[in-house]
């Protein structure tokens, strides 16, 4: 008797950080900070920040 081992893909909606690698989805663990320009979506393991969300319209 054999057995297949089913891996499923990761979900295509993650975030990495591009220092140390973590994932997870944009609502999983990362810490939000605000900043000048909105808020920064910052890694929680090495502090580095991943992407701004900015606030309000963008200037023309």
């Amino acid at each position: 008797m054999t057995t297949t081992q089913t891996t499923r893909p990761p979900p295509k909606a993650l975030l990495y950080c591009p220092d140390c690698w973590h994932a997870a989805l944009p609502t999983g663990d990362w810490l939000v900070q605000s900043s000048p320009v909105g808020e920064a979506v910052v890694c929680p393991d090495c502090g580095t920040v991943v992407t701004v969300r900015r606030a309000g319209p963008v200037p023309a």
